[in-house]
């Protein structure tokens, strides 16, 4: 199968960091990769939501957030670039809504594959954490590689 355009959803987390390797390793050199970054968008970090009106310096926390995930993300670009010859867009989103937003990005990107790690959460845990691989897989209208911790 070849795949000229993937878009790889992460959050930094070590799941993500795992689909973008498992996934650079099944593509060609040149091949284009987009990389996305979902924030919600009151969140100041991955362990930080605040809810309700916010102050100026709050507003500034939270650019500065944004910004360190586009630093971030212009690191993995360059790297993946560098060890790959890929083509690598890289770009922080804020929605509210995880999942649709990764789907838009690719249809948008015309990316022909989504990739996204996912922990695997399965039954009641998944209802009360939640799963953004499984809104990808409900939402895509093109394929998915799910890359799951073992």
């Amino acid at each position: 199968m070849a795949v000229g355009s993937v878009l790889i959803a992460t959050d930094f987390s070590r799941l993500a960091a795992a689909a973008v390797t498992y996934t650079s390793r099944l593509l060609p050199s040149g091949a284009r990769l987009h990389l996305l970054n979902v924030q919600h968008p009151q969140a100041l970090s991955p362990a930080d939501y605040r809810v309700g009106p916010w102050s100026p310096a709050a507003r500034a926390e939270h650019r500065r957030h944004l910004a360190d995930c586009q630093r971030r993300l212009d690191q993995l670009a360059a790297r993946l670039t560098r060890a790959h010859g890929f083509r690598v867009s890289a770009a922080v989103m804020v929605d509210w809504q995880v999942a649709p937003a990764i789907c838009a990005t690719a249809r948008r990107k015309r990316a022909a594959l989504i990739a996204v790690g996912s922990h695997g959460n399965t039954g009641l845990k998944s209802v009360f954490l939640g799963s953004v691989a499984q809104g990808v897989l409900n939402c895509a209208d093109r394929p998915v590689l799910v890359v799951r911790h073992r």
